[in-house]
């Protein structure tokens, strides 16, 4: 057989040119109705993420009026706190530890400090031991703890001699003592520095029921810690209620800090310590709480486990 070539008959150009048109406008025409529904999803989708943020903004207002209106009731609660002052020894916010415990107060950089309403511990008797002279301020303390909410009192000081505070490792172990004879001498038998877990997550120090934030402060610290005592020779074991901070009105504690344009209590605090060369690790303000009684000398070094008694030469 003889191969016969095949001919595709000829399309006029003509045809063929509004063939390729019309495919193309078909093309064109499904592209466009493509990217007008992408353009209507993503329109839309930003339209509901910004619903989405209009509704946790409000949330988050709603949060924090519920949450200013609890404060409130607490602070009312607190003014309500009946004062007992029976059987108080002396005049404690007139004490020489109030006194020299100025120095720091005045000088900190707290917002606070300065007026913070303080009681003290009685002069330390050099005849005494650390717990000899403890045991002396618990009555005080105790009516401190008990009265210390209708009266808006802050802080209970305990003042130990310059000899305690030269060395860091053996002040820690002079603060071990003040608060584990206050422990001893709980009314409510709270014993926080007799449970085994003092160096975790969860350890409060207690006294009477009441959660208190632990500060201290020596001769041993420099010019750029934070426990630094402006030339103090005294060693000071503040003792703070935890009900105090709510006069302050300083907001949640983070990690996270606006040292641009602080605007909290809390960033303002830590900006004007920064600002002075005592900065503090604000990252570190979620470890266990005992980690913070007694600072190391310097933020490179390893935490001090004060708790932990020293062991007997």
């Amino acid at each position: 057989m003889l191969d016969i070539p095949y001919t595709f008959p000829q399309i006029p150009q003509v045809l063929y040119s509004l063939v390729i048109a019309l495919l193309l406008s078909v093309t064109i025409a499904a592209s466009y109705s493509v990217f007008i529904n992408l353009q209507q999803h993503y329109t839309q989708k930003e339209e509901d993420e910004d619903d989405e943020d209009e509704m946790e903004k409000e949330k988050a207002r709603i949060k924090n009026e519920q949450i200013e209106v609890l404060f409130q009731e607490y602070r009312k609660g607190l003014s309500e706190t009946p004062v007992d002052l029976t059987g108080l020894i002396g005049d404690p916010p007139s004490f020489p530890s109030v006194t020299s415990f100025h120095t720091i107060s005045h000088k900190t950089h707290c917002l606070f400090a300065r007026s913070a309403k303080i009681w003290g511990s009685l002069p330390f008797d050099d005849n005494l031991s650390i717990e000899e002279n403890v045991s002396q301020n618990i009555t005080n303390l105790k009516i401190f703890i008990q009265s210390g909410k209708g009266l808006h009192l802050d802080a209970f000081v305990f003042e130990l001699p310059n000899r305690f505070g030269l060395d860091v490792h053996e002040f820690g172990d002079a603060v071990r003592r003040v608060l584990t004879e206050i422990s001893k001498q709980d009314p409510h038998h709270g014993q926080s520095m007799m449970k085994p877990y003092i160096g975790y997550r969860g350890w409060v120090f207690l006294f009477a029921s009441e959660s208190i934030f632990v500060t201290t402060f020596a001769p041993c610290y420099s010019s750029n810690n934070s426990r630094y005592g402006f030339g103090s020779s005294s060693a000071f074991v503040l003792l703070q209620p935890e009900y105090s901070f709510a006069w302050k009105e300083i907001g949640d504690d983070t990690a996270e800090t606006n040292w641009e344009n602080p605007k909290t209590v809390r960033d303002k605090i830590r900006v004007d310590f920064k600002k002075h060369g005592r900065p503090y690790d604000a990252s570190k303000l979620f470890l266990p709480r005992a980690l913070h009684v007694v600072k190391a000398l310097e933020e490179k070094d390893p935490v001090l486990t004060w708790w932990i008694p020293k062991k007997k030469e």
